[in-house]
């Protein structure tokens, strides 16, 4: 019986062995068969995870510059090396320097604007020296309501032919331009 359980063993060993073999030859026959496809597939695998390496350092770098030149504008405003960097990194924080140069200079326009609104109004009995004065500023930008204020006063004084032309300086666009055709009309009856 020993000698037959060994017997048996070994069959069934051997057997074992046969199927692997016969397995391993099976998967070397298709690696034949696939062997240039497997290449490929493994080549774009590894293509694409360095590129992903590649893409993220560029990211990265690019997200570093595009931070230190927007805290360069924090600082100066007018740094156009800055803005240029901006630019090429990071078009959003490019953006957002852009509104916050715009919206500054908006301000300073708004307190320009409030400054004059203030000496304008300080001074209601503006004479016409004084209005022709200020007409000479060329960032007056209560221009168009002086005009027609030196016309009112030159219609009051009755130089109508003055007044008219006083009123040829008021842009079509301005805000005072209804109110300039009203003296127009009027003026055109004198």
């Amino acid at each position: 019986m020993n000698l037959k359980e060994n017997v048996d063993y070994i069959k069934h060993e051997m057997g074992t062995q046969e199927e692997f073999l016969s397995g391993f030859f099976k998967l070397e026959k298709y690696y034949k068969k696939y062997k240039n496809f497997l290449f490929i597939i493994a080549g774009v695998v590894v293509v694409l995870f360095l590129g992903n390496i590649v893409a993220n350092y560029i990211k990265d770098e690019n997200t570093k510059k595009a931070n230190i030149a927007f805290n360069k504008l924090l600082i100066d405003k007018n740094d156009k090396e800055a803005l240029a960097t901006l630019k090429e990194t990071n078009n959003l924080l490019y953006n957002i320097a852009q509104y916050q140069q715009d919206k500054s200079t908006k301000i300073n326009d708004e307190l320009q604007f409030l400054k004059q609104l203030a000496l304008y109004s300080s001074q209601p009995n503006l004479d016409l020296e004084q209005i022709d004065k200020l007409l000479k500023d060329e960032n007056l930008l209560l221009k168009d309501y002086l005009q027609f204020r030196k016309a009112l006063i030159l219609t009051k004084n009755g130089e109508f032919k003055k007044a008219k032309t006083a009123m040829k300086f008021i842009p079509k666009d301005s805000p005072v331009a209804e109110l300039s055709v009203l003296l127009s009309h009027y003026l055109s009856t004198k």
